[in-house]
């Protein structure tokens, strides 16, 4: 995941899947009502793109048969890691992805107005993110990580929940 990069690279400075994920897994373990295998399934949540790549939404939309294929990989991965699957469908785990979303395309992405944030409406939608996170994500230039820390730090999180 930490050779993949969210939006087909389309970000001002490169990030990858491995840093987002592990980012999405620090949100879940933050919220009340998060357990121990909600934030395994977050860290989980995009791993079938180590294996398939990261493809934008729009494009995803349009292909039935690789939404078929990313959910048969994440389900053995799942497995794998005795995670459960249905998991990947909690609202928290939900939310807190959909939240990073926001706060990524605001940040980091080239063109949001392309991803639905940017525009009339978009300041109250950054300042619930920063709000909700509560300084766990401060997405900027200057704190995003190269792909060998990236590696390492999505490592470090695998051990530190159990997944490893």
């Amino acid at each position: 995941l930490s050779r993949e990069e969210r939006y087909n690279g389309n970000t001002i400075v490169p990030y990858t899947v491995a840093q987002h994920s592990v980012h999405v897994a620090e949100y879940v373990a933050s919220a009340p009502s998060a357990c121990p295998e909600m934030v395994r399934a977050a860290l989980l949540h995009d791993a079938a793109e180590a294996y398939l790549g990261d493809i934008v939404m729009p494009l995803k939309q349009l292909l039935p048969d690789y939404q078929r294929l990313e959910k048969r990989w994440s389900e053995a991965i799942f497995f794998h890691f005795k995670v459960p699957y249905q998991l990947l469908d909690h609202p928290v785990v939900k939310q807190a992805d959909h939240w990073l979303f926001a706060c990524e395309v605001g940040q980091l992405i080239r063109d949001p107005l392309n991803y639905g944030i940017s525009g009339p409406d978009s300041d109250w939608r950054y300042e619930r993110v920063k709000k909700d996170y509560a300084g766990i994500v401060r997405l900027r230039p200057n704190n995003i990580m190269g792909r060998p820390e990236a590696a390492l730090h999505f490592s470090d999180t695998a051990k530190l929940i159990g997944l490893s």
